[in-house]
């Protein structure tokens, strides 16, 4: 049990540090600086670049894709690729977005070779009023809960793809080359093995406001490809380092201008899970496709005798599945529900039963943990896999 309760610890560091990264840590966006290495041909090199991502960008802002992430930490003693030593399970998505108005659907499997569905979710975002609903449901608890909030849900941080096409905070890996681009400091070459990939380098300051370079990022770009990025590889080296990686495996050309990876690998090591554990991230996509989606496709209606909180408007109430409540709605206070009027005699519920709802609804997490936990402590060792 011990030892299940390290595992499931590396895993959440592994995720926090991921999401506040998102493989191309969000410190630098605001790269500033007075040199510049470059040429005048790379100048126009990078001018190329630059209106190949904006374009790639502008495609995919119609987008519908099925994919499925996997997550899991190895043992990475003396550069090799040893253990499973952690699983956080895989997750299937069908992500729908046009704009930053997005759909995410989520089924969570707490391990890479269960066919058991444990948690389904959805959850949508629409900047037009600047709410977000989600919508969950797990095995292990009874009932169905749904949230309407300004904050977008913590699901979005698990779309690996939300960091290529616009990520829950406005980032995108596009964007970000792109925008460095705009900068003074960075340096281009043509790959030595394949001179129709450019190497993009640019330096990376610490995440800890002192505003020192402790490191540098370089990606690879296919120019056969529009500029995809097939690979890039980061290290720092003050006492916080972290080491990152993602390698473009498969894509797939989706018009004249526009490629799309289908297959992605990202690699992460930190400072705080130390050089012998390396957490995996795998993305493959399944299906995309390019203006399919439309306005009513990113639409949520709670389903009927959904608990929802609503902290938007301060109440809760039980769904009707049309959009509207069973009875009357209690306001919350603090998060929790005040006294109301009753609601119809069939569907009342005291202050009491909606304050046991609610922590139930927060408690899913804890429960899925305690599951997990449950199931590592009894399973046997995985065998070591092959190296990628």
């Amino acid at each position: 049990m011990q030892e299940s309760k390290r595992d499931f610890i590396f895993i959440i560091v592994a995720l926090v540090l991921a999401c506040w990264s998102g493989i191309l840590p969000a410190q630098d966006q605001g790269l500033k600086t007075s040199s510049s290495s470059s040429s005048e041909g790379d100048d126009v090199l990078a001018v190329s670049i630059r209106e190949a991502l904006n374009q790639w960008m502008y495609s995919v802002r119609n987008l519908d894709a099925e994919f499925e992430c996997r997550v899991y930490n190895r043992d990475f003693s003396n550069g090799k690729y040893g253990d499973r030593i952690a699983d956080s399970g895989r997750h299937q998505f069908d992500f729908k977005r046009i704009g930053d108005h997005y759909r995410l659907n989520s089924i969570w499997y707490l391990t890479q070779e269960t066919k058991k569905v444990e948690v389904t979710a959805v959850s949508t975002f629409d900047p037009r009023i600047g709410q977000s609903k989600s919508f969950g449901s797990n095995v292990a608890v009874q009932g169905q809960f749904g949230r309407v909030d300004v904050e977008h849900d913590l699901l979005i941080r698990t779309n690996r793809l939300g960091f290529w096409v616009g990520s829950y905070d406005g980032f995108s890996r596009y964007g970000w080359i792109s925008s460095t681009l705009s900068k003074d400091e960075w340096e281009l070459e043509r790959s030595n093995e394949d001179q129709s990939v450019v190497l993009l380098t640019v330096p990376m300051l610490d995440d800890h406001g002192q505003n020192k370079k402790v490191g540098h990022r370089t990606l690879w770009l296919d120019e056969a490809k529009g500029y995809l990025p097939i690979r890039m590889a980061t290290s720092t080296n003050d006492e916080y380092w972290r080491k990152e990686s993602f390698r473009v495996e498969d894509s797939i050309q989706l018009n004249t201008t526009t490629w799309f990876p289908t297959s992605l690998v990202e690699e992460l090591q930190t400072f705080a899970l130390g050089e012998n554990v390396i957490s995996i991230f795998e993305t493959k996509v399944s299906n995309v496709e390019l203006g399919t989606v439309t306005e009513k496709d990113l639409e949520l209606v709670f389903p009927e005798n959904t608990l929802v909180i609503d902290v938007v408007a301060g109440v809760s109430y039980l769904a009707n599945g049309q959009g509207g409540a069973i009875g009357k709605k209690r306001p919350i206070v603090g998060g929790l529900v005040a006294e109301a009027d009753p609601v119809d005699e069939n569907i009342q519920l005291s202050s009491n039963s909606y304050y046991s709802l609610i922590i139930m609804n927060l408690a899913v997490l804890a429960i899925i943990v305690g599951i997990w936990l449950i199931k590592r402590s009894g399973s046997k060792k995985m065998p070591t896999t092959p190296a990628d």
